[in-house]
């Protein structure tokens, strides 16, 4: 639910995990409980408090030796990090966990990794589009090698984004509205949403500049 951007639905779910893994004692969940409630805070906007909350679980996650989760709750602190425009920390954070996916060979969050590292060079003062741009065609090919069709759009449409800014809206639109169509489901999903979003305002505009 967080991931799809529902947190008022992730909310019960939340805490029906943190109770039951109190009650017995589950150490390993207890941690990815921690995580996800670190990530709630970042989402709402609280990221300093966000980010220190999953540094939490984090440390929790290194106390079991536990080595999978890395990725996915080191690129909730990169996040933070971009949104608090604490662009340095954000860049170091998604390369660890990048070191992270190729230690232990864990790639399900791959290609959200790459399109967070293109969103932080695009935010960032120092960053390039070049630069940008490599990552965010990287996250796009990872992910459509992996079948996995909720990080392509994510990553598509962030690519088409950076095309929008160089002026490549043709190109922008081919990219966003490939991906977009073949989605048969999930129409109110918050990623669908936004792809439905840019495409109308991109051809809109392009409307009226004929």
């Amino acid at each position: 639910r967080l991931w799809r951007g529902e947190q008022e639905a992730a909310s019960p779910h939340q805490k029906e995990l943190r109770h039951v893994t109190a009650e017995y004692n589950i150490s390993s969940l207890a941690a990815c409980a921690t995580v996800l409630e670190g990530q709630d805070l970042i989402a709402s906007g609280a990221l300093e408090r966000g980010i220190d909350v999953v540094l939490s679980g984090l440390s929790e996650f290194r106390r079991l030796r536990a080595g999978l989760g890395w990725p996915w709750a080191m690129s909730l602190i990169a996040e933070g990090y971009r949104n608090a425009g604490r662009y340095d920390d954000a860049l170091r954070t998604v390369g660890e966990a990048l070191a992270a996916v190729r230690r232990n060979d864990e790639r399900h969050w791959e290609a959200e990794l790459y399109r967070i590292k293109g969103e932080i060079l695009l935010a960032s003062p120092s960053g390039s589009d070049l630069g940008a741009s490599r990552a965010l065609s990287r996250a796009l090919r990872v992910s459509r090698a992996q079948y996995a069709r909720a990080l392509e759009l994510r990553a598509a449409l962030s690519l088409a984004r950076l095309k929008t800014r160089r002026g490549q809206e043709k190109e922008a639109l081919r990219i966003a509205g490939s991906i977009r169509n073949l989605f048969r489901e999930g129409a109110t999903t918050s990623d669908v949403v936004a792809a439905e979003r840019f495409l109308r305002e991109v051809n809109s505009r392009r409307e009226k500049s004929t």
